[in-house]
Formats: structure tokens, sequence, C-alpha cells
């Protein structure tokens, strides 16, 4: 999800681009602990409070801001006469996407994963809040002790 908008912020031209772009960057500044309680009323409303699809969607939520700054970032810097070639060979843009950019961007999706690993693997605030403390549902750090 975060590829297909920063590639869209990076290479596409749209009413409004850069003004959104603006906005996803300005969300990276809200904590995940800043919506803990109106998370928590939304996902009970839905009936997925106390389960692992709470943490999940929560931490891909605030995850996405930061994933998408940091491919659109990456993108900017292949070079434009590449996505060019690809165009006057008659490529598409889910084409240039899938068949030149993903491969180029493995190294930006591998540090981001790690990132993204150590911010989750860290956050048993947000694991206790949303998938709750019983044994089946509990962080490992729990469910240990």
């Amino acid at each position: 999800l975060a590829t297909l908008a920063a590639y869209s912020f990076a290479w596409m031209r749209f009413p409004g681009r850069d003004a959104r772009f603006v906005a996803v960057f300005a969300l990276q500044v809200v904590p995940i602990q800043v919506t803990l309680i109106p998370l928590l009323t939304l996902y009970a409303d839905i009936g997925v409070a106390g389960t692992f699809w709470a943490v999940w969607i929560s931490h891909t939520m605030f995850g996405l801001p930061l994933a998408v700054f940091l491919l659109h970032n990456f993108m900017r810097e292949i070079p434009g006469e590449l996505i060019e070639a690809a165009r006057v060979d008659g490529a598409a843009h889910v084409t240039v996407f899938f068949r030149l950019m993903l491969p180029l961007l493995k190294p930006a999706l591998a540090a981001f994963g790690i990132y993204q690993f150590l911010w989750v693997w860290n956050d048993l605030l947000v694991a206790l809040t949303f998938a709750g403390s019983s044994n089946t549902v509990a962080p490992m750090t729990v469910a240990l002790f």
C-alpha cells in the first residue's frame, strides 16, 4: 500500500499532489499513544477489540506515513530517464511500478521492514491496550511470565 502511494506521489502528476504529500508527511507527528482511547472505543464498537486485528490495524495505520515518506524519497532518487525509457517502450504506470520500481525498492523495503519490526516488537503498551492480557492474545513478554 505504501509503495503504491509513494510511486504516485513521486512519479504521477495529479491535482493536489503536493498538498496531499505534505498531509501524509504531517501525520508522522501523531503518535499512536495519543489515539489509544478513541481507537479502543472504535475497535470495541466494530468487534475487534481483544484480538490481534486491532494491533495489526493500528500499527499498519501509524506506520504508513513513514513508509510513504521513506519510499517516496527513495523513488525520487531513481533517474527519470529510466522511467522515461520504460514509457517510450510502451510501459504503463502499472508495468513501470511492478517491473521496474519494485525490484529497485528492495533495499528501501528491507530498511523499512527492519525499522517497523523493531518498532512493533518494543510496543507493549499498544499490544496490552488493544489485544488485552488474556493468554490467547497476550504479547510474548506477558505470556512467558
